[in-house]
């Protein structure tokens, strides 16, 4: 399924109830001139803007005409967005050094694969040189529950055991987080939904982002435009398995950009441009962030 939730600062504009149409002037020219949003091919979705610690949400097709206040608090399948707080946790758990290990470090699994040469840091920087999904997916695929629901890891270790690979080169690639979330569980014993509690959620008062998919939850649609069931995941939650709102996010963006802690510490380090994306003169990527240069701005 696909959602799509935008996060927008905007410093230049107060938020009060009397400047709503003023505000989302600007933020439909925003989706018309600086997007590819397609109001055909998306039914609808929601634009949270985090402004000077405010946070207000705009309601675009399906959602138009739901009240603001109501908006925030929709809870939705996160599908890539996952990888953000991963690479988070990630840097929180891992030192500098570590990030410099290979995967076979906290994977014994692997040894022997091409994975001995891949470290933590070209995982999170998309620059291990795997491919965005294994090749054996079909191989597993239901009709119930997304192409990862029955996908385990005992499948991508028979995709990754001879996958010759030429790390350095950006690209994106959902395999990588799905190694990470093994690191993760490796290094701490811990699940990577007990290490996001402790790690991020609680601390940052996030109560909708979880791993999985509760019983409410907004109707996600396929590319094709049909109502699709939530998806589950064997082996790819570190990937793409996120549950949250976009309330939660930009409390987690709040929380990041103006606190003074750990997490924020943390987080302000993985802002900083590693590896060029070779699909776009403007793009680079980070630790777990993707940076678009815009007139001289990040």
């Amino acid at each position: 399924m696909r959602l799509l939730i935008v996060l927008v600062s905007l410093h230049a504009l107060a938020l009060q109830a009397q400047q709503m149409s003023s505000l989302r002037q600007e933020v439909d020219k925003l989706i018309r001139f600086e997007t590819n949003i397609s109001y055909e091919e998306i039914p609808g979705f929601i634009i949270t803007i985090l402004d000077n610690g405010q946070v207000t949400s705009l309601g675009y097709g399906t959602y138009a005409d739901h009240a603001p206040d109501s908006l925030g608090n929709k809870r939705f399948q996160i599908g890539g967005l996952t990888k953000v707080l991963v690479s988070h946790l990630a840097n929180l758990l891992l030192t500098e050094a570590e990030l410099d290990q290979f995967v076979t470090t906290f994977v014994p699994s692997y040894v022997g694969t091409a994975l001995d040469k891949i470290t933590i840091r070209q995982l999170l920087s998309h620059t291990s040189g795997i491919s965005k999904i294994p090749n054996n997916l079909a191989e597993t695929q239901q009709s119930d529950g997304g192409r990862y629901a029955q996908y385990d890891r005992e499948d991508l270790y028979l995709y990754l055991r001879d996958l010759p690979l030429t790390p350095g080169k950006y690209s994106y690639s959902h395999i990588n987080y799905s190694l990470l979330e093994q690191v993760l569980e490796s290094k701490t014993n811990e699940s990577l939904a007990e290490l996001l509690a402790s790690e991020i959620t609680e601390a940052c008062q996030l109560d909708a982002t979880q791993f999985g998919a509760p019983n409410r939850i907004e109707v996600g649609y396929g590319r094709s435009g049909r109502v699709v069931d939530p998806w589950q995941f064997a082996s790819f939650a570190g990937s793409e398995g996120l549950t949250s709102t976009s309330l939660d996010l930009a409390t987690y963006m709040k929380h990041c950009f103006l606190s003074e802690d750990r997490i924020s510490s943390t987080f302000q380090k993985q802002l900083f441009k590693v590896a060029k994306v070779t699909s776009s003169k403007r793009s680079f990527v980070g630790l777990g962030w993707h940076f678009f240069e815009h007139k001289g701005h990040q």
